[in-house]
């Protein structure tokens, strides 16, 4: 068990197994949440289950960097769901327009926790426009005919 130094606090988390699990949320250096960012999640039009998701990438936005970069197993210990069941859900999420994820490697080439762009300015899901396709709307770099890595590498993608 950590010491209670290092734990900002702890969330009960039901694992799999029987047993009931306390997961330590470490200190870091300085913990920045953005108000602004759980706000805007929670005036958001859409199901419950992806607001607290919202609320949980929220949490990990700071406003000062525009900074976002939450672990799927931090949002998992947070919403209280398995990895699995939380992977649809951010893709419907960034469907629907509310954010834009961009895939982050480490030095290895491994991939690490994803970057979120919150889009503030959307509280409710976006509809396809007529006669655009719907994975036009999901996947804009289709449309431009280049790579997906190349989209979110530059500024012209969001």
């Amino acid at each position: 068990m950590r010491q209670p130094s290092e734990c900002v606090g702890l969330v009960l988390a039901l694992p799999r197994r029987k047993h009931l699990a306390y997961h330590c949320i470490r200190r870091t250096a300085r913990v920045v949440v953005s108000i602004r960012a759980v706000k805007w999640a929670f005036s958001v039009k859409t199901e419950p289950v992806n607001k607290l998701i919202l609320v949980a990438i929220g949490e990990s936005h700071n406003d000062k960097t525009g900074d976002c970069y939450p672990s799927q197993k931090y949002i998992e210990v947070i919403v209280g769901l398995s990895a699995r069941s939380i992977r649809p859900r951010l893709k419907a999420l960034e469907k629907d327009g509310f954010i834009t994820r961009k895939p982050r490697y480490d030095t290895n080439g491994k991939r690490t926790s994803d970057g979120y762009v919150l889009h503030f300015g959307v509280t409710e899901a976006r509809l396809p426009e007529e006669g655009a396709s719907a994975s036009l709307k999901a996947e804009p770099w289709k449309s431009a005919n280049i790579s997906r890595a190349t989209w979110f590498s530059t500024s012209e993608g969001v």
